[in-house]
Protein backbone atom coordinates (compact mmCIF):
# COMPACT_ATOMS: atom_id res chain seq x y z
CA UNK A 1 0.00 0.00 0.00
CA UNK A 2 2.74 2.45 0.32
CA UNK A 3 2.72 2.86 -3.16
CA UNK A 4 -0.68 4.35 -3.17
CA UNK A 5 -0.50 6.55 0.28
CA UNK A 6 2.01 8.50 -0.12
CA UNK A 7 -0.02 10.20 -3.12
CA UNK A 8 -3.01 11.62 -0.84
CA UNK A 9 -1.53 14.85 -0.17
CA UNK A 10 -1.76 16.01 -3.79
CA UNK A 11 -5.61 15.86 -3.54
CA UNK A 12 -6.01 19.24 -2.86
CA UNK A 13 -9.98 20.32 -2.52
CA UNK A 14 -9.53 24.59 -2.91
CA UNK A 15 -12.87 25.33 -2.97
CA UNK A 16 -15.97 23.09 -1.92
CA UNK A 17 -17.46 22.40 -5.73
CA UNK A 18 -13.90 20.91 -5.92
CA UNK A 19 -14.83 18.08 -3.24
CA UNK A 20 -16.71 15.19 -5.04
CA UNK A 21 -14.39 15.75 -8.60
CA UNK A 22 -11.45 15.53 -6.08
CA UNK A 23 -12.65 12.61 -3.78
CA UNK A 24 -13.59 10.82 -7.18
CA UNK A 25 -10.10 10.93 -8.49
CA UNK A 26 -8.53 9.68 -4.59
CA UNK A 27 -10.91 6.52 -4.41
CA UNK A 28 -10.46 5.65 -8.08
CA UNK A 29 -6.69 6.04 -7.81
CA UNK A 30 -6.73 3.99 -4.76
CA UNK A 31 -9.51 1.56 -5.99
CA UNK A 32 -7.31 0.89 -9.35
CA UNK A 33 -4.28 -0.70 -6.87
CA UNK A 34 -6.65 -2.62 -4.72
CA UNK A 35 -8.89 -3.75 -7.70
CA UNK A 36 -5.59 -4.77 -10.11
CA UNK A 37 -4.56 -8.50 -10.17
CA UNK A 38 -1.56 -7.96 -7.79
CA UNK A 39 -4.47 -6.37 -5.25
CA UNK A 40 -7.19 -8.93 -6.19
CA UNK A 41 -4.02 -11.95 -5.65
CA UNK A 42 -2.92 -10.84 -2.25
CA UNK A 43 -6.78 -10.81 -1.29
CA UNK A 44 -7.28 -14.44 -2.45
CA UNK A 45 -3.83 -15.32 -0.53
CA UNK A 46 -5.33 -13.74 2.45
CA UNK A 47 -8.55 -15.52 2.63
CA UNK A 48 -6.82 -19.17 1.61
CA UNK A 49 -4.41 -18.53 4.48
CA UNK A 50 -6.60 -16.91 7.23
CA UNK A 51 -7.24 -20.12 9.30
CA UNK A 52 -3.54 -21.35 8.69
CA UNK A 53 -1.05 -18.57 9.05
CA UNK A 54 -3.71 -15.63 10.76
CA UNK A 55 -0.59 -13.92 12.11
CA UNK A 56 0.58 -13.32 8.18
CA UNK A 57 -3.61 -12.71 7.71
CA UNK A 58 -3.31 -10.27 10.36
CA UNK A 59 -0.28 -8.33 9.05
CA UNK A 60 -1.89 -7.86 5.56
CA UNK A 61 -4.86 -6.36 7.35
CA UNK A 62 -2.87 -4.21 9.58
CA UNK A 63 -0.26 -2.89 7.11
CA UNK A 64 -2.80 -2.68 4.02
CA UNK A 65 -6.46 -2.52 5.22
CA UNK A 66 -6.08 -0.39 8.23
CA UNK A 67 -3.63 2.29 6.75
CA UNK A 68 -5.60 2.73 3.83
CA UNK A 69 -8.48 3.89 6.31
CA UNK A 70 -6.36 5.72 8.24
CA UNK A 71 -5.15 7.69 5.47
CA UNK A 72 -8.18 8.65 3.69
CA UNK A 73 -9.71 9.06 7.39
CA UNK A 74 -6.90 12.13 7.96
CA UNK A 75 -7.35 13.27 4.41
CA UNK A 76 -11.02 13.41 5.36
CA UNK A 77 -10.36 14.73 8.44
CA UNK A 78 -8.49 17.42 6.53
CA UNK A 79 -11.40 18.34 4.38
CA UNK A 80 -13.85 18.63 7.97
CA UNK A 81 -11.20 20.87 9.15
CA UNK A 82 -11.30 23.19 5.99
CA UNK A 83 -15.10 23.18 6.40
CA UNK A 84 -16.06 21.18 3.14
CA UNK A 85 -17.20 18.11 5.42
CA UNK A 86 -19.29 17.47 8.44
CA UNK A 87 -17.32 14.52 10.41
CA UNK A 88 -16.98 13.92 14.12
CA UNK A 89 -14.97 10.75 13.33
CA UNK A 90 -13.27 10.77 10.03
CA UNK A 91 -11.59 7.88 9.97
CA UNK A 92 -14.88 5.87 10.35
CA UNK A 93 -16.47 7.54 8.12
CA UNK A 94 -13.64 6.42 5.78
CA UNK A 95 -14.34 2.87 6.45
CA UNK A 96 -17.75 3.17 5.41
CA UNK A 97 -16.74 5.31 2.19
CA UNK A 98 -13.92 2.65 1.73
CA UNK A 99 -16.68 -0.29 1.74
CA UNK A 100 -19.35 1.89 -0.19
CA UNK A 101 -16.82 1.78 -3.20
CA UNK A 102 -14.98 -1.16 -2.97
CA UNK A 103 -16.80 -3.67 -1.06
CA UNK A 104 -19.19 -5.52 -3.71
CA UNK A 105 -16.74 -4.94 -6.43
CA UNK A 106 -13.80 -6.81 -4.58
CA UNK A 107 -16.37 -9.85 -3.47
CA UNK A 108 -17.33 -9.63 -7.36
CA UNK A 109 -13.67 -9.76 -8.43
CA UNK A 110 -12.85 -12.27 -6.06
CA UNK A 111 -15.83 -14.95 -7.35
CA UNK A 112 -15.15 -14.47 -10.94
CA UNK A 113 -11.36 -14.17 -10.96
CA UNK A 114 -11.55 -11.16 -13.19
CA UNK A 115 -11.07 -7.02 -11.66
CA UNK A 116 -13.58 -4.95 -12.82
CA UNK A 117 -13.07 -2.61 -16.33
CA UNK A 118 -11.84 1.00 -15.24
CA UNK A 119 -15.32 2.44 -16.30
CA UNK A 120 -17.05 0.06 -13.84
CA UNK A 121 -14.77 1.27 -11.20
CA UNK A 122 -15.04 4.65 -11.60
CA UNK A 123 -18.85 4.63 -11.32
CA UNK A 124 -18.82 2.83 -8.25
CA UNK A 125 -16.66 5.32 -6.55
CA UNK A 126 -18.85 8.12 -8.48
CA UNK A 127 -21.98 7.19 -6.82
CA UNK A 128 -20.62 6.07 -3.58
CA UNK A 129 -18.55 9.60 -2.95
CA UNK A 130 -22.39 11.05 -4.50
CA UNK A 131 -24.26 9.35 -1.69
CA UNK A 132 -21.30 10.13 1.00
CA UNK A 133 -21.31 13.80 -0.07
CA UNK A 134 -25.16 14.00 0.87
CA UNK A 135 -24.50 12.77 4.00
CA UNK A 136 -21.45 14.57 5.08
CA UNK A 137 -21.24 18.20 3.17
CA UNK A 138 -22.32 21.07 5.93
CA UNK A 139 -26.01 22.63 4.89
Amino acid sequence: MDIVLPGFDAYVVERAEDLEPVMNRLLTHTAVYGLSDAGLAANRLAVTEMMRVPEMVAAYYREGHEKLIAAVGRWLGRQAAAGHLRLDRPERAAAMLLSMAYADLTREAMVTGEPPEPEKIAAWVAEAVAIFLRGAVPR
